[in-house]
């Protein structure tokens, strides 16, 4: 998640830790910290998960700038497998 999203929520967050440096792919070195956040997908399915959170204007403003859609954080593989969601690449689709 964009640490600019925790910034405009950390007041809310109750659980927060610092992470640890990650590499990034243009090989600068970036902290990160974990915090619990709920994530809501239209007022009916609830989830309480730890994100990682860091700097990724850079790269979110790139996809912007290129198609059009804004993002503020990516659903990693943990998140997909623990709740068993399937993705279907042929569709486009997510299946909950």
């Amino acid at each position: 998640m964009d640490i600019t999203v925790y910034n405009h929520f950390k007041d809310k967050i109750t659980n927060s830790e610092q992470g640890q440096n990650i590499i990034t792919t243009n090989g600068q070195t970036s902290s990160t910290l974990t915090a619990q956040f709920d994530f809501i997908i239209e007022d009916t399915l609830k989830f309480s998960e730890p994100f990682t959170c860091m700097e990724c204007s850079v790269g979110f403003n790139q996809i912007q700038k290129e198609t059009g859609y804004q993002l503020h954080g990516i659903l990693g593989t943990d998140f997909l497998v623990k709740h068993q969601w399937k993705i279907d690449f042929e569709k486009l689709q997510i299946h909950i």
